[in-house]
Parts: C-alpha cells; sequence; structure tokens
C-alpha cells in the first residue's frame, strides 16, 4: 500500500492556490458542501409550513383523490387516504430533515455517514436522474395548462390552435404543444438564479396563488355537480376486499406524489434560522 500511495501522490495533478498552499479535492469539499452559512439561514417556520402546504398541493394529488372516485371510493374516502399519505409523508420528511436542520448539512453530505465518500456519489446521481424524470413530468403538465383550451396562452392566443402540427402522427405531443413546453420549461429555468435563501417571497406567493385557485376550482366543480349535498353524502360502490385493496392503493398514492420531497427535506431544512 505505500508503494501504492507514493505513486498515487506522484502521479495525481494537485490544485494550488497562488502562494502555493495545495487546495482540498473539489468533489470532497466546496462551498455547496460545507454547512450552511450563518447568513443564509433565512427560513422561518412560517415559510416552511407555507412551503410544504403548496409542494403537498400539486397537480398529481388532484388526480389521486378524482381517480379515487372514479374506482369507486366515496369523496371522504379518496379525501382521507390522500391526507393520510401526506401526514405519513409528513413525518418521514421531518424525520430525514432533522440533519439539516441541526447540522446544516444537505442530502450528498448525509449519504457520506452512511456510503462514504466515494460511495455516497451513487445515491446523489440516483437523486439527480428522479429529479430531472420528475421535472420533465411537470414540464409536459405545464405545457398541457399552457396549450389546453381556455387556459392561459390559449386563451391569450387563440390562433394558437391553428399553429400546423409537423410532429406526425406517432407524436404525443403536437407543435403547439412543444411550442409550450420550452416556454415552460424556459420559464422554470428562469427561477433557477435565484438563491434559496431569497425565496421566501416566492414561497408566499405560491401558497396563496395555489390555495385561491384551488378554492375557486373547489366551488366551481361543485357547482357543476349540481348539489354539495349529493356529493358530500355519496357513499362508495366497491365493497369488500376489493375497497380494501382501493384503499391502501390511495394511501400509498398520497404517499407517492410527494416521496420525492421526503429526500429533499434535509436540502431545505438546512436553511432554518
Amino acid at each position: 500500500m505505500t508503494l501504492l500511495a507514493t505513486l498515487h501522490e506522484r502521479l495525481i495533478v494537485k490544485s494550488v492556490d497562488r502562494d502555493g498552499t495545495p487546495r482540498t479535492v473539489e468533489f470532497l469539499d466546496n462551498d455547496s458542501l460545507r454547512p450552511t452559512r450563518l447568513q443564509d439561514r433565512t427560513w422561518t417556520h412560517i415559510t416552511y409550513l407555507a412551503l410544504w402546504f403548496s409542494e403537498s398541493g400539486n397537480v398529481s394529488n388532484l388526480y389521486g383523490a378524482s381517480t379515487g372516485l372514479t374506482v369507486g371510493l366515496s369523496m371522504w374516502e379518496s379525501i382521507i387516504c390522500q391526507l393520510g399519505g401526506q401526514i405519513l409523508a409528513g413525518i418521514l420528511m421531518a424525520l430525514n430533515g432533522r440533519a439539516g436542520a441541526l447540522y446544516r448539512i444537505h442530502f450528498p453530505v448525509l449519504c457520506r455517514s452512511s456510503w462514504g465518500p466515494l460511495g455516497a456519489l451513487w445515491p446523489t446521481f440516483n437523486r439527480a436522474v428522479m429529479a430531472i424524470v420528475w421535472n420533465g413530468v411537470n414540464a409536459v403538465q405545464g405545457a398541457q395548462c399552457l396549450n389546453s383550451p381556455r387556459v392561459l396562452l390559449r386563451s391569450i392566443f387563440p390562433s394558437m390552435a391553428n399553429i400546423p402540427n409537423t410532429m406526425g402522427s406517432r407524436s404525443a405531443l403536437t407543435s403547439a404543444g412543444m411550442l409550450c413546453f420550452f416556454v415552460f420549461w424556459f420559464v422554470n429555468c428562469a427561477f433557477l438564479f435565484i438563491p434559496i435563501p431569497k425565496m421566501r417571497v416566492l414561497v408566499y406567493i405560491k401558497v396563496a396563488a395555489y390555495y385561491s385557485a384551488t378554492v375557486a376550482m373547489l366551488a366551481w366543480t361543485l357547482s357543476l355537480s349540481g348539489s354539495s349535498k349529493h356529493t358530500h353524502r355519496s357513499h362508495s360502490t366497491i365493497h369488500g376486499t376489493e375497497k380494501s385493496w382501493m384503499v391502501a392503493k390511495f394511501f400509498w398514492r398520497g404517499l407517492a406524489s410527494v416521496a420525492t420531497f421526503v429526500s429533499d427535506a434535509i436540502d431545505l431544512q438546512r436553511y432554518a434560522r
């Protein structure tokens, strides 16, 4: 081992400062991996409360609750399944995020405690891939929202419906849909330039905008149903073992819709005051 260590020292290209002081290996020690600086610890308990409420109120959760109704669950059973999954996810977020709030470290550093400095690259890579996939899902849903009739761009520019479709019959997107995809992606990427310590105002704006829109959507759907009493008192149309499996299925769907936030919790809680 001594011979190999000596050979390694001879072959490695060392990085030094102007005064000749050797630098540490960047991927082992840099500003992003060190504990959060004191001036960056700006988030309060109100910020986190608003953040998790806005994050749990996503399109997947709306899909999950509505899908529960279509398979035979009652409205209250669908809501309870979603809420139960959210509560379990909240417990896991608090447990996984404690290291960030206590030691001001984030996910790659926490992984080193069990995987080692080099082994931690694997779960970090896995989470990066998951983030890319999930961001793609959000971008497609955002593009569909922009391109849907009577929604945002399509309502502002009705002529978008006349854009020739050159994507081909086998493509899941039209030319207008692809345009909306890049618009949504570009706007989404613009927010990456805002440092997380300065995102508090955006969190408050998001939670206010989302729940205002959700309450309006709820009132609209209740008006379409004809009678809110009928909706509230409706019973499930499935029973026995089938119902038990459906309840379990939608409970775990409620958790799965925010599962990414369980691993992200430590990255955000490191900015707590």
